[in-house]
């Protein structure tokens, strides 16, 4: 989304408002510890799933102050520090080829 609409600003490609947004830059971390305490990353549960990539008013298993849909602030993370790794131009369509696990891998995504 960042190469077809650079100009759209982070909380309208995520759905997020500002605060959400926000909230979830400032607790990155946090974010990223729960989903490997829980061991959720690789999860094929539909609830798991639904959890986290639904719209709601906030993440279950995350404080109150979490926006829904926080699967795809991670993963918009992950794919942003994928494609610093790799030059920061790599083409849609090339990223669009590669395998999950291999962006993830490369990606070496570890929020602190």
């Amino acid at each position: 989304l960042d190469r077809f609409l650079p100009e759209a600003g982070d909380t309208l490609k995520l759905g997020y408002t500002g605060a959400q947004y926000t909230w979830c830059k400032a607790n990155e971390g946090q974010i990223w510890n729960s989903v490997v305490q829980q061991n959720i990353l690789y999860s094929f549960d539909p609830d798991v799933i639904k959890s986290y990539m639904s719209d709601a008013p906030t993440t279950q298993t995350m404080p109150s102050a979490s926006p829904g849909n926080i699967g795809s602030f991670i993963g918009e993370q992950i794919v942003r520090k994928y494609v610093a790794r790799n030059g920061g131009d790599i083409s849609p369509k090339k990223l669009m080829g590669l395998a999950a696990k291999t962006i993830f891998a490369e990606a070496q995504y570890n929020p602190k």
